[in-house]
C-alpha cells in the first residue's frame, strides 16, 4: 500500500514539473513569436519608406498592400498624408501590421518628409521617423 501512495506522489511530481516545463517553452516561443510580428511590422515602413521616396504622394490601395519579407509578410495598411507646410514639409502617417504564429504588432509611425520639387533633381525626399508606436485594432 505505501509503494502506491509513494508511487502516485512521485508520478503527479514528473507530471507536475513537465507541465511547468512546458509552460515555459511556450511563453518563450510567444515572445519569439512577438518578436519576429514586430521585426515584420518595422520592416513594412521600411518598404513604405522607399516607395515614398520613389512618389512624394504615394498611397496604398483600400485594402492595403502584402509585401513580402523573405518567407513571411507584413502588411502595409495604410498611408496618411498631411498638409504640406511652408518650408515645403509634410508628416506622413504609417499603418503597418507584421504576424507571427499568433502574436499580431501593429505600429503606428509617423514621418516627416520634404518635397523633392523644391530640391536638386538628384536629392530623393528626406524622411525622418519622428515617433513609433503600437495600436490596437481600434485605431483603424
Amino acid at each position: 500500500m505505501a509503494v502506491i501512495v509513494i508511487s502516485t506522489m512521485l508520478i503527479s511530481q514528473v507530471f507536475v514539473v513537465a507541465k511547468e516545463g512546458l509552460s515555459v517553452r511556450l511563453d518563450v516561443l510567444s515572445a519569439e513569436h512577438k518578436t519576429i510580428s514586430k521585426i515584420l511590422a518595422t520592416s513594412c515602413v521600411e518598404v513604405a519608406i522607399v516607395k515614398l521616396n520613389k512618389n512624394y504622394f504615394y498611397l496604398t490601395s483600400v485594402s492595403g498592400e502584402i509585401i513580402s519579407v523573405g518567407s513571411k509578410a507584413c502588411v502595409l495598411k495604410k498611408i496618411e498624408h498631411g498638409v504640406e507646410s511652408f518650408s515645403h514639409e509634410k508628416k506622413v502617417i504609417v499603418y503597418t501590421q507584421g504576424q507571427s504564429g499568433g502574436s499580431f504588432t501593429n505600429l503606428v509611425t509617423v514621418l516627416e518628409m520634404q518635397n523633392p520639387r523644391y530640391f536638386s533633381k538628384f536629392d530623393e525626399p528626406a524622411v525622418s521617423i519622428i515617433s513609433q508606436a503600437e495600436f490596437g485594432k481600434s485605431a483603424l
